[in-house]
């Protein structure tokens, strides 16, 4: 992903038909951190750039969306891919859970992230509803 973003950044700024921008779509498709950071760097004001069909921001579709949480057959790959002993039932119930948390912390690193890296994105919001 990398590679391809340092290729031509201009395109992280080019908008589809739909007014989506490529940090949209890649959000969407769930995309983790080191992707996202990556378009991050070389287009820093794409993160004031709401997506056009659900008005939200990018750390807040971050935040909304589930895509980069695995699905429940990711889970049991992963947990395939693991080496473990034969443990109780109990163990095994914890490990989707272990992993769920795993997620939901790289989640929240990402929203830190953007926030961190445009921090004004959150006065934006105000303005956009006419609080100012």
């Amino acid at each position: 992903m990398e590679m391809i973003v340092l290729l031509d950044s201009h395109a992280l700024r080019v908008k589809t038909t739909e007014g989506k921008l490529p940090l949209h779509m890649a959000i969407e498709s769930g995309k983790r951190l080191k992707d996202l950071k990556a378009m991050i760097n070389l287009a820093l004001e794409t993160l004031s750039i709401s997506d056009p069909l659900n008005g939200l921001f990018p750390f807040q579709m971050v935040a909304c969306g589930s895509s980069i949480i695995p699905n429940n057959g990711n889970i049991s790959a992963k947990m395939a891919h693991t080496k473990s002993k034969i443990v109780s039932t109990e163990e095994n119930a914890q490990k989707p859970c272990s992993i769920c948390k795993m997620y939901e912390l790289e989640k929240l690193i990402t929203i830190f992230s953007m926030l961190r890296a445009k921090p004004s994105v959150i006065d934006r919001k105000k303005e956009d509803f006419g609080n100012n």
